[in-house]
């Protein structure tokens, strides 16, 4: 499982654990002078994960911490699991990490409510 943890320090964590939810924030809260709160889960794995942390490269911060961009925040909350990236599906395939299938019909039906410039490029 992929998950979102924000910190009061205005970071926000993308790992992927294998043991549940609540176990794993209460482990970082443990180690993390800052509140954290868990924002969301997704389905997926360590290729999930690195990918997510390919997209938000550009936000990183330290390790698998980000900076609380509001690119990363309307992945978060209005785009649910799906990334979508303006380019043509051709070029896709030419990331790092091998590639990402989209399904644009089920995502053009889910982001409705998202402003077009408000997505990831």
């Amino acid at each position: 499982m992929i998950y979102f943890i924000e910190s009061e320090s205005g970071h926000v964590k993308i790992g992927y654990t294998s043991v549940p939810i609540k176990s794993r924030l209460s482990a970082l809260q443990t180690s993390c002078p800052f509140k954290l709160k868990l924002l969301k889960t997704i389905d997926g794995g360590r290729k999930k994960e690195k990918e997510l942390h390919y997209i938000f490269r550009n936000s990183h911060f330290r390790g698998e911490w980000f900076k609380k961009t509001k690119g990363l925040m309307k992945h978060i909350h209005c785009c649910g699991p799906y990334v979508v990236i303006k380019r043509k599906p051709e070029k896709i395939d030419k990331y790092p990490f091998g590639g990402v299938v989209l399904n644009f019909k089920k995502i053009n039906s889910m982001l409705s409510g998202c402003d077009s410039k408000d997505l990831i490029q």
